[in-house]
Parts: structure tokens; sequence; C-alpha cells
């Protein structure tokens, strides 16, 4: 369920969260309210962690049609939800939506599953890589945990 509302959120939809448990007053949290069961709660207060420190303006969609898993607010502020994909590494790339050679960014490896945040060190400059992308103007590419469920904080450092 969590993979689910990550995916939604950085599509740019309202996903809720929703329970049928059987339980002994026969309530279902999703007609009634009351407490949230299993272990999706707390990591969906990190996503909502994530959405409060994002800009004000919220996120959108940054090209839905041929980078789905970006969301943010171009040139400034970028989500990359990596969902199901297990990886060591992740190249630094961004769609060219606003984008220029020469901007700075700082990194931040969001663990969705076990809720932590780790600064990648250092500053990745932008470069026109091809028609649909800019890189890292070092070819720098951002340290995984090879783990599932992992997202890619992306913010701008202006001069």
């Amino acid at each position: 369920m969590v993979f689910r509302i990550w995916e939604g959120t950085v599509a740019g939809t309202y996903v809720v969260h929703g329970e049928t448990y059987l339980s002994p007053d026969n309530v279902l949290w999703w007609s009634k309210g009351g407490v949230l069961k299993g272990q999706s709660p707390a990591r969906l207060a990190f996503l909502r962690q994530v959405l409060e420190d994002s800009p004000t303006v919220g996120i959108d969609p940054i090209d839905k049609w041929q980078s789905p898993q970006y969301a943010g607010q171009a040139p400034d502020y970028y989500l990359v939800y990596l969902g199901k994909d297990v990886s060591s590494s992740w190249e630094f790339l961004l769609p060219k939506q606003k984008l220029e050679n020469g901007l700075k960014f700082k990194v931040e490896v969001l663990e969705t599953w076990s809720m932590t945040t780790t600064p990648v060190e250092g500053l990745f400059t932008t470069k026109k890589k091809n028609d649909y992308f800019f890189g890292d103007k070092d070819g720098r590419v951002i340290p995984l945990p090879g783990k599932p469920y992992v997202a890619v904080r992306i913010k701008r450092v202006k001069d």
C-alpha cells in the first residue's frame, strides 16, 4: 500500500489509506475512522513529512509521459520515486524542462520503508546529456542502498 501511495503521489493524484480489517467492534476504518493498524501509518507519516518539506506550491509531475517517476517543481525541486527497483546506484538525471547547464543541486536518498534520509556528499552540477535529460557535468552517480522503495530528493542550490 505504501508503494502505491508513493507512486500515486509522484503521479500527481490524491491517494488515501483505507483498511478493512475485521475488528471486535465491527468498525471499518475507511467508513468510521479510528486507529490505523499495521506498518503503513508510520511510513505514510514519513511521506507526509517529505511533502511538508517540499515547495509550498506542492509537487507536480515533471514529465508524466517520458519520466513518470519524477515529481516536483522544475528546476528547483525534484522527488524521484524508484519504487520496486533494487539498485546500488542511480545516475543523476533530470528531465530537460526548465533546466540549463551549470545549475547546482544537493541530493538526499530517502528509504521509504525504514523512513531514513541520507544526504549525498557534494553538489551535482547540470550539463545537457541528450535531447531529454541533463546529467551531472562529471557523470556522477548517486549511491543507493540496494533495496526497493527508495526515493531521491534533489534540491537546487542557488548562488
